[in-house]
């Protein structure tokens, strides 16, 4: 072990190894603003959701209550395809799906559309 550390000191080209960095900081330091936008974004789209999916629990949680007959069996139905279809393939329906059929959004309101279904779902179960 100590002829290691002699042979290290001795040559040059392995303190420069050392020295030499595998990250490349100006690269990073580009990029860092955009993933601060990215979170700030993701935060909004989250806070959205959780919101909407809240209204939309309590208003189906309501009706499930009163017993409002054709309703509540809409909301019975709107709850099983929530809860049995995959997040992603809900996703995938809204972004991609909906514009087939003539229903155009922006990124940010399929996420927050995608997200509120799933997210309500305990709320509408009350």
């Amino acid at each position: 072990m100590h002829l290691k550390k002699n042979s290290a000191r001795q040559n040059p080209a392995a303190k420069k190894r050392k020295k030499e960095s595998v990250l490349d900081w100006t690269f990073i330091k580009e990029v860092l603003p955009l993933y601060q936008k990215a979170a700030i974004l993701t935060v909004k789209i989250g806070l959205a959701g959780i919101i909407l999916s809240i209204l939309i629990g309590l208003a189906c949680a309501a009706v499930q209550n009163y017993r409002i007959p054709v309703i509540s069996q809409l909301i019975s139905v709107y709850i099983e395809i929530s809860r049995n279809t995959p997040l992603l393939i809900q996703l995938f329906f809204i972004y991609y799906g909906l514009p087939k059929i003539g229903i155009r959004t922006n990124p940010e309101i399929c996420g927050i559309a995608g997200l509120a279904p799933v997210s309500n779902l305990p709320l509408s179960l009350l």
